[in-house]
């Protein structure tokens, strides 16, 4: 299933958001679609988080609305700047 997601910044690589039931993730194709990759507890998004960190990809959390890993620009940001 793909999704319009707008309440992210321009250069997210991946977005994670709650919901019932837990975390889901999506990531940015290199079409500019997002896509689901995960659906997964606290404990499974903070190991997904690792990864992408391990990777140089960028991670915006919906919940916090703040990058929790990427660029230094990007991890240094107000939230003015990210177009959110």
């Amino acid at each position: 299933m793909t999704f319009q997601l707008t309440s992210a910044p321009a250069d997210a690589d991946f977005v994670g958001y709650r919901n019932d039931h837990g975390w889901v993730i999506v990531q940015r194709r290199s079409d500019g679609i997002w896509e689901t990759c995960a659906n997964t507890n606290t404990t499974g998004c903070n190991l997904i988080v690792a990864g992408i960190s391990a990777s140089h990809k960028s991670f915006w959390s919906h919940e916090a609305q703040q990058f929790l890993c990427g660029t230094v620009p990007q991890l240094t940001r107000t939230d003015w700047e990210t177009g959110a």
